[in-house]
């Protein structure tokens, strides 16, 4: 019924356009813009729906302004979309073409039938799932005033300002410190991709996830873990763990992959936290490390070191027929991360070994070569399959941690990155409150179950207390505090409207000093931030600077960027040559281009040395008034 009505509601549409007398030609060309507008909104709206269940969604926006599906190699996970997508347009194009045969045949038309027409496309428009579902997306939602200033503001009390509606209100007046009676811990944190807390619902999944039910019983879970928008897919959900904050970027398309050295540098994450006490934080995981920006991301914020799929392979040497198309398989994963967490406890010093898994990956998820050897249960389809293994892959994980002479002073965290996205288990999922999972496994607390409200925003603050440190980490709280779940739900209505406080702790870069554009490293230095080209910067009249990056696709260029930009605004676009001026044939491959007012003024070629751009050269280029293009 999902997909049937759309069908039917376009073919109606153009059955009524055949029956229809258009005499002008503009009558024409509306029905065609109003019947390729309501077919590709159809289009558009069930490929993210089949990624995400809710269409269009924030981590959707974010992905396709990446080009990440495509820059990860992993078109082959979704061939069964691409066959369908492919086939509807050819369907439609058919379409098409039959009605302006048909139309142009069938002389016997009804007066009523364009009226008839525009009522018809009017409703369609009205239904159509695309507009309220962007709604959504964009909509600020309401504040209830009342319940935050009875319930909310009386805890706010001694924070850096009473306001209950300020962001400062509720972030942090000091850095978490270590408990002076408590042990300083090492930290096992394992991101399960999303493998919720659903899928251990017994009436659901009966004996899907034995080993982490078990571990649940026997240490600290937490029940009623929710997720907000912005922590719906992986990086959104390692920056609302880590640094109890909703992803909220500084660049205008979000497009993190071109940071080179910062990622939300103005925040105090669980990694930077860790790092100025000792610790030596590193991360595994079996996808590439540069997707999203995640590299970035973790070394922005005390990491130390970090591998990913090109790591794994080289260290394993593994082949393509060893890897699945997200990357390298859990079980070989599970293997490295226990190996490190050996070689890391032998040293002595204080770490946080961090890993994620990959095989529950949507859309369909892949069961490890360990689970085939091991003959695990069939599962009624593919992702239960995967979400069996990786519960096999946990529990033989967790035994081995714990039968080592090093659990003593480690505390395991297990926790769900997001939701999981679409997959074939989603139509059962959905008949349940869905939440996050978050397990703590500590041996010196006793078993322990909290019901208490909260989102992925609150774990890194919960974590501190069960590896000897006291403190908030961002917006976040403790979750075992129930009293302080009327500020947890408040986050939830007001995280929305602190976008620009969140963007300030991007510290975007502000041009006081030359601007370095290194040709041979393919990298632009603002100040002490780098990033890669080609890019678009824009600067305020403060000259503060916004980043925007090529998109992953070749197709895909920074040209419309200029014509987007404010009146007061200054820009500097970083390009290909034939790109940007493919009148002259240029001897280097970039160009640079400055301009104002939405208007390109010059045109240059960037030296294959590279070139150093001072305020007062920028200046005079940007602001050309004659126009000349160089």
């Amino acid at each position: 019924m999902h997909i049937v009505i759309p069908i039917l509601s376009i073919l109606i549409l153009h059955i009524l356009y055949i029956y229809t007398r258009t005499i002008r030609l503009w009558q024409r060309i509306l029905f065609y813009i109003a019947s390729i507008t309501l077919t590709f909104g159809y289009i558009i709206y069930s490929i993210s729906d089949y990624f995400t269940d809710a269409g269009v969604t924030l981590g959707v926006l974010y992905h396709v302004r990446e080009g990440q599906i495509q820059e990860a190699g992993v078109l082959g996970a979704y061939t069964t979309l691409i066959v369908t997508t492919i086939s509807a347009l050819i369907a439609y194009i058919i379409l098409c073409i039959i009605t302006y045969i048909f139309h142009k045949k069938i002389t016997d038309t009804s007066n009523i039938a364009p009226s008839i027409l525009c009522i018809y496309i009017s409703i369609i428009a009205i239904i159509h799932p695309l507009p309220y579902n962007l709604y959504t997306v964009f909509h600020t939602p309401k504040i209830d005033i009342n319940y935050i200033n009875t319930y909310v503001a009386p805890l706010l009390e001694g924070t850096l300002t009473t306001d209950p509606l300020n962001f400062d209100a509720y972030m942090p007046r000091a850095l978490p410190t270590p408990i002076a009676s408590s042990t300083k811990k090492n930290v096992l944190l394992i991101y399960l991709e999303g493998v919720e807390q659903t899928f251990s619902n017994e009436s659901l999944f009966p004996n899907l996830t034995p080993n982490l039910r078990a571990l649940s019983k026997n240490h600290t879970t937490f029940t009623n873990i929710h997720q907000i928008e912005p922590a719906a897919y992986t990086i959104g959900g390692m920056v609302a763990s880590q640094c109890g904050l909703p992803l909220f970027s500084s660049t205008s398309n979000e497009s993190h992959e071109g940071m080179k050295s910062s990622f939300l540098g103005g925040a105090i994450c669980l990694g930077d936290i860790l790092s100025s006490y000792g610790y030596t934080n590193i991360y595994i995981g079996g996808a590439e490390s540069s997707f999203a920006g995640k590299n970035t991301f973790l070394r922005s914020h005390g990491y130390h070191t970090v591998l990913g799929r090109k790591e794994l392979i080289h260290l394993h040497n593994l082949e393509e027929s060893m890897l699945h198309n997200w990357g390298v398989y859990d079980d070989v994963l599970f293997d490295t991360y226990y190996d490190m967490f050996v070689e890391l406890s032998e040293v002595g010093d204080p770490f946080m070994l961090t890993t994620l898994t990959l095989d529950t990956h949507p859309p369909l998820g892949y069961v490890s070569p360990a689970c085939n050897i091991a003959q695990l249960p069939k599962q009624a389809n593919s992702m239960l399959d995967a979400v069996a293994c990786t519960d096999f892959l946990v529990g033989e994980l967790i035994k081995k941690v714990q039968q080592s002479p090093y659990y003593e002073n480690t505390t395991i965290v297990i926790i769900s990155d997001h939701l999981a996205m679409r997959n074939p288990a989603t139509p059962i999922l959905n008949t349940q409150n869905r939440t996050n999972r978050i397990l703590i496994i500590d041996n010196e607390y006793s078993r322990a179950t909290y019901q208490s409200y909260g989102t992925t925003i609150d774990i890194g603050t919960t974590i501190l207390p069960y590896i000897g440190f006291e403190g908030r980490i961002g917006l976040g709280t403790d979750l075992r505090n129930d009293r302080l779940a009327p500020i947890r739900k408040a986050i939830t209505q007001l995280y929305t409207h602190w976008f620009f406080d969140v963007i300030a702790l991007w510290n975007p870069p502000i041009f006081t000093e030359p601007i370095i554009v290194d040709t041979t490293l393919q990298e632009v230095r603002i100040q002490d931030q780098t990033f890669a080209i080609p890019s678009f910067i824009n600067f305020t009249p403060e000259w503060e600077s916004a980043i925007t990056f090529r998109y992953a696709r070749p197709e895909d260029t920074l040209l419309a960027y200029p014509g987007q930009m404010e009146p007061e605004k200054t820009f500097l676009l970083i390009e290909e040559c034939r790109l940007l001026d493919p009148n002259i044939k240029y001897s280097v491959t970039y160009c640079l281009g400055y301009g104002s007012n939405n208007t390109m003024e010059t045109i240059e070629p960037l030296p294959e040395e590279g070139t150093t751009i001072t305020k007062e050269e920028f200046i005079e280029k940007a602001m050309n008034t004659t126009n000349n293009l160089k």
